[in-house]
């Protein structure tokens, strides 16, 4: 299976990756739309020269991610491919992590966000990469895991002082699920932070009529 995805990735994305690669940022890239780890970790070095590890990120590698994203969305990549990209982005983001860390960024008053991908999902790749992000920008992150249900979502937002809350899914049944804590948030008088909620399989339009 593995090698005939391969073969098809090849196909569709070799005008842009016949071209002669210009440097890592190039590179690293056309790796992630490819589903290519190879010398993934000497890449980021090589751009650790010219770039925080936090620019890394936010302006390389999502800008990778957002192109595997149009991909996607255009049919010329599928799911199985989208996760084997998902997967090379978490490892970049894993092995950028201890240095981000390191880096102090002062944004004054923190502010709070729930995560957790919703009940009878165990989805939680883009998940972590946002939540690094976010963390790396100075939010403080409330993650609850995966396979959360409704009443821990809802117990949280009580209990702490929350500022948004980000729900994430894969599955199709997660957004019946996101829409079903969405309601709850409103029928709670005191549920009224920002909600925002991503599911890997949507159809945007779709996907807010349906919320």
């Amino acid at each position: 299976l593995d090698s005939l995805l391969d073969e098809q990735i090849e196909k569709i994305m070799s005008p842009k990756t016949a071209e002669k690669e210009s440097g890592p940022r190039v590179q690293i890239i056309d790796n992630l739309i490819n589903g290519n780890k190879l010398n993934l970790t000497t890449l980021i070095d090589l751009l650790l020269k010219e770039y925080s590890p936090i620019s890394i990120i936010q302006d390389i590698l999502m800008e990778g991610m957002e192109k595997v994203g149009e991909y996607f969305n255009s049919g010329k990549l599928f799911l199985p491919q989208i996760v084997k990209s998902a997967v090379i982005m978490k490892e970049a983001v894993t092995y950028l992590t201890p240095l981000i860390k390191s880096e102090k960024i002062d944004m004054g008053q923190k502010k709070t966000i729930v995560m957790a991908t919703v009940d009878g999902d165990v989805h939680d790749i883009g998940k972590n990469i946002v939540k690094t992000v976010l963390e790396c920008n100075g939010y403080k992150i409330i993650d609850l895991g995966v396979m959360v249900s409704m009443d821990k979502i809802l117990t949280t937002i009580k209990n702490e002082k929350v500022d948004g809350v980000a729900l994430s899914g894969l599955i199709t049944p997660s957004l019946h699920e996101m829409a079903r804590v969405a309601k709850e948030m409103g029928n709670e008088t005191l549920l009224n932070p920002p909600l925002v909620l991503a599911w890997g399989k949507f159809s945007f339009i779709h996907f807010m009529e349906f919320i």
